[in-house]
């Protein structure tokens, strides 16, 4: 069931600046009450993902868009890891890659993790926006 004014929340992990700030700008222009968080590795992200700071907000979904490819821990590793965290904070997460690798078998490789929403190549069409937007609003069964 769809919440109203309720905290939502995006995290971009993803090294490239200036795609880091497409995503802010597009997000924050279709809905200003998103919470964004933004990291340039996966190491920064699982660190905020394994011990968030506002523990209120894990009564709702969040979204994360995911970059494969990014230094220290790149989305494979982050994957590999948040795969082994609790099912409480998985729970949590609704996980869309954000690539610009157009190889079928990393999409295909992405889509096996539980979690892994969708995967879309980069740059996004405003209907892909729009459909990340929706997971924003769901409340966890």
């Amino acid at each position: 069931m769809p919440l109203v004014n309720i905290k939502k929340e995006i995290l971009i992990i993803e090294d490239d600046h200036s795609f880091q700030m497409i995503l802010k700008k597009t997000f924050t222009a279709l809905d200003p009450n998103l919470t964004i968080h933004s990291f340039f590795d996966g190491l920064d992200a699982i660190e905020y993902v394994r011990d968030p700071m506002d523990e209120d907000t894990r009564l709702y979904k969040s979204v994360i868009l995911l970059d494969l490819t990014m230094p220290i821990l790149d989305g494979w590793g982050f994957l590999d890891l948040f795969h082994n965290l609790p099912k409480s904070i998985q729970n949590h997460y609704t996980i869309f890659i954000v690539s610009s690798s157009i190889n079928k078998s990393d999409r295909e490789r992405a889509l096996t993790y539980p979690g892994v929403k969708n995967y879309y190549s980069k740059p996004l069409l405003v209907a892909d926006y729009t459909k990340i937007l929706t997971y924003c609003n769901l409340a966890i069964e």
